[in-house]
């Protein structure tokens, strides 16, 4: 169930124009994939939320609630969305704890997309008043930064975002 990781390319970073330019995106990743192409953990976590029912998608927000995706929790606290799934295409289940490398799903073009890709997010919820509102963090990514400044590499298990 473990696969090797490969240089994918970065379609959108942070701060990004098209959705990543404010509010709790602005620090997100996407990569530019095939449908149906290997999505594998990034860290060692436990799966907290999945969806998997969505078929359609759009490029507009009126979409942004249709995506297919997987939530995973890392040890720190800190939580990571993988997000435009493919339909019916997760290979966990909610609870189940996956290492860094383990498959998830397979790549899709769901929710607000207008390209199949994969949305990569590591956030931290926060208490702001009486309300828990969530805010992504900046995301280091180990190893080929110099040769593939957005190839993800599952061997990670650091504790500061880093994937």
């Amino acid at each position: 169930n473990r696969r090797r990781s490969v240089p994918v390319l970065c379609s959108q970073g942070p701060n990004g124009t098209f959705s990543h330019s404010a509010g709790g995106y602005v620090n997100s990743y996407d990569f530019a994939t095939n449908i149906g192409t290997p999505v594998i953990a990034p860290r060692d976590g436990i799966v907290v939320d999945i969806v998997n029912t969505n078929k359609k998608h759009g490029s507009d927000l009126s979409y942004e609630k249709r995506c297919n995706y997987v939530t995973l929790l890392f040890e720190d606290g800190s939580q990571c969305d993988l997000v435009h799934l493919r339909y019916k295409s997760t290979q966990c289940r909610k609870g189940d704890y996956v290492k860094a490398g383990d498959l998830v799903a397979y790549s899709g073009n769901t929710g607000f997309s207008g390209e199949p890709h994969i949305h990569l997010m590591v956030y931290v919820n926060r208490l702001v008043g009486d309300t828990v509102r969530w805010q992504s963090i900046p995301i280091r990514f180990r190893a080929g930064m110099h040769q593939h400044p957005c190839a993800i590499d599952g061997e990670s298990d650091a504790v500061d975002g880093t994937i």
